[in-house]
């Protein structure tokens, strides 16, 4: 808190030791991290007893943040998780076969609560009404509609918007004259 120019110094409040997350994400008191597939030197889900875990935290206490709950890929039809957001409270996950939105309510037993096949390496997102799942090529944006808001069912509770790509190489110059493809 109040980490700026003018601002002090983080403190540290506590240290777990043996944990190694590439991807961490906070919604209240809840610390959800990630050690993404991508990232595994083996092929998460090949059948060689690769996967990864969403490890959830209750930080309450952030001198002693307790684990409480996990989301695993062993044995489900998620693939390998790659990155994590919070929006509205649930937990999304990109992963090698879709993306998921987890409700934790319970973070012992998190349940899924809706799910698009749209694949990622990463998402980017703010926290409550747009997130949007990222490859090295694309970037696939989704409106998030809250249960209780308009959203019928769990099905409609991703929105897609429109998809970006990178433009493709070339081999050559483009003809002066030529437009530009965007």
């Amino acid at each position: 808190r109040g980490v700026r120019a003018s601002g002090t110094a983080p403190v540290l409040v506590s240290r777990t030791t043996t944990l190694r997350y590439r991807r961490l994400a906070v919604n209240g008191n809840t610390l959800a991290g990630l050690f993404p597939a991508t990232d595994l030197p083996c092929f998460a889900n090949s059948g060689n007893n690769c996967y990864n875990t969403i490890d959830l935290y209750d930080i309450s206490n952030r001198v002693s943040p307790t684990r409480v709950g996990g989301i695993t890929t062993l044995i489900t039809p998620y693939g390998g998780f790659n990155d994590i957001a919070f929006n509205y409270g649930y937990l999304f996950a990109t992963s090698l076969t879709g993306t998921w939105a987890f409700d934790i309510t319970n973070r012992a037993a998190s349940q899924v609560f809706s799910s698009v096949t749209t694949p990622g390496t990463f998402l980017v997102s703010n926290g409550s009404n747009f997130l949007a799942v990222g490859t090295p090529n694309a970037l696939l944006p989704y409106g998030i509609t809250p249960p209780g808001s308009g959203a019928p069912s769990p099905a409609l509770f991703f929105h897609p918007l429109t998809s970006h790509t990178t433009a493709p190489p070339r081999l050559a110059p483009p003809h002066p004259n030529a437009p530009h493809p965007h």
